[in-house]
């Protein structure tokens, strides 16, 4: 079965390109977002995000720079392990960006509620303002 390819190795470039249950489930999850108005309420929930994030930093300059709404930039490079530990531990997922220790990342769902939000804003203030303490007796 696999002969033909030996000799024209690019006959399949893909598993997934083009097959029928792809494209139906893309097409279905297409569908979802714009029948629902997933754009329009992401964009709502990501600004009330950003805004609950900014008020953590007007709070915690000492830790947090800049809430970029794509990255938050924090002061020193050690907060963002000690920030991501601790809000690990209370099941929420941040991480460091690729290319700076000092930057770190949030990603919700696209469809995360305003409950949830919140949740997580006070998970994320707790853990700053434990990482605050830290860096001040430094």
């Amino acid at each position: 079965a696999w002969a033909g390819l030996i000799e024209a190795p690019f006959l399949h470039t893909s598993t997934f390109g083009g097959n029928q249950l792809a494209c139906a489930a893309a097409n279905a999850a297409l569908n979802y977002i714009e029948k629902n108005d997933v754009l329009d309420r992401s964009a709502a929930a990501g600004a009330y995000f950003k805004k609950g994030l900014e008020s953590i930093q007007k709070d915690y300059p000492s830790v947090i720079a800049e809430i970029r709404g794509r990255g938050i930039e924090l002061t020193k490079e050690g907060a963002g392990g000690m920030l991501m530990s601790l809000m690990i531990d209370k099941r929420v997922i941040i991480a460091y960006t690729l290319n700076n220790p000092k930057v770190i990342r949030i990603e919700p769902p696209l469809i995360m509620p305003t409950d949830v939000i919140d949740q997580v804003l006070t998970i994320f203030r707790e853990a700053v303002s434990s990482t605050a303490e830290v860096i001040e007796d430094l």
